[in-house]
């Protein structure tokens, strides 16, 4: 069913989810433009209505959203002609940003996911560009607010999606001059390798992914690099 619309108009903007509301950040405004916005917009599913919340610090698009505990961790992204290596965490219970230590890689179009204490920011590209993807693996320690590198993701690629089962995080999809990934690569952390597994049945990027019980839902995306859509829901 449809429900309340987003204020303004975005894409490639990042989503995260903190006590049962869903937080929409940054983007680019525009249906051809790519002006990057520093919006953030809060969305109630009770009451099925959009707030409008305190600014990101840094305006830009094609960045990635995680969540730990109760706080929203918004890394990397694309401005102006620039990668931007941002990373800046949102309280939504006192409506204030704090930035944290920046990302080592500048990166656009990448994924993030969260285990344990840790943020994982893996792939992306270098100034929106997809002939330009990176294999770069950097987690970030939220405890002691700094980065390490980690095993490099086996396939770079951006336009991916990242979904987390059982403390495994799997990077699915992308795209390249050559065209769309159905790949799907796993990543142990507690190993910090790699392995391939069973590939998706339709190659996409720009997809979003969840976690359920024990599976991974994988939504919509492009079959063809650059503007492409599809409702493909594997």
């Amino acid at each position: 069913r449809k429900v309340a619309p987003l204020p303004k108009p975005l894409h490639h903007a990042a989503i995260g989810a903190v006590n049962g509301r869903l937080y929409v950040i940054g983007g680019f405004t525009g249906t051809l433009s790519w002006t990057p916005s520093n919006a953030v917009y809060e969305y109630d599913p009770e009451s099925d209505r959009w707030a409008t919340k305190k600014p990101m610090p840094t305006a830009r698009g094609a960045l990635a959203v995680g969540v730990y505990q109760i706080t929203l961790y918004a890394v990397g992204g694309y401005a102006d002609g620039q990668n931007s290596s941002a990373n800046e965490m949102y309280s939504p219970s006192s409506d204030r940003w704090e930035p944290k230590a920046p990302m080592p890689t500048a990166r656009d179009h990448l994924a993030v996911a969260v285990v344990g204490d840790t943020l994982h920011a893996v792939g992306g590209r270098l100034k929106s560009s997809y002939a330009h993807n990176l294999a770069a693996h950097e987690a970030y320690d939220f405890k002691q607010d700094r980065w390490v590198k980690k095993a490099p993701l086996p396939t770079p690629r951006s336009g991916i999606t990242a979904g987390v089962l059982h403390d495994q995080i799997f990077i699915l999809g992308g795209e390249a001059p050559e065209g769309t990934f159905d790949l799907n690569e796993a990543y142990n952390s507690k190993t910090d390798r790699w392995q391939a597994m069973a590939p998706m049945p339709t190659a996409r990027h720009g997809l979003g992914a969840a976690g359920v019980g024990n599976h991974l839902y994988v939504i919509s995306g492009g079959p063809r690099p650059g503007g492409s859509f599809s409702d493909v829901n594997e």
